[in-house]
């Protein structure tokens, strides 16, 4: 039986706070459209699963001290589209805590996430992480 959008949702963000990156990217296809929201922050804009998976590794990975961790506090899926509530957050270089609340909508299509949009606080991201 294969996943349904949201197992396949579920297990992005468990394999991201497993370490396993390869394969929570495995679950986004290579043409996604993934939008971060942030007109003022350098990091908003959109992606494929190459220009995100970079933007990530180059601007956000260098001001953590540790992997950010991710809790998923709601969920609601229907048909493709999953929307996800999700609080994350983790120690920085700096010594500040970034900690900050998201709202992801997917779209996933054969097992893998086609469309995403994410919406967080871009101000407290952009003070604690910088880029």
């Amino acid at each position: 039986m294969s996943e349904t959008p949201k197992d396949v949702v579920v297990g992005f963000f468990a394999d991201l706070n497993n370490g396993k990156y390869t394969e929570a990217y495995e679950r986004v296809a290579p043409d996604v459209d993934f939008w971060i929201a942030g007109r003022e922050w350098s990091i908003g804009g959109r992606y494929d699963r190459e220009g995100v998976q970079a933007v990530l590794a180059k601007k956000v990975a260098p001001a953590l001290a540790a992997p950010i961790v991710a809790e998923i506090v709601g969920i609601t899926a229907e048909g493709r589209r999953v929307a996800v509530e999700v609080e994350a957050g983790g120690p920085t270089t700096s010594g500040a805590l970034y900690q900050n609340q998201f709202h992801f909508l997917f779209v996933v299509d054969d097992g893998k996430i086609v469309e995403a949009r994410e919406y967080h606080d871009t101000l407290h991201a952009s003070r604690v992480i910088g880029a």
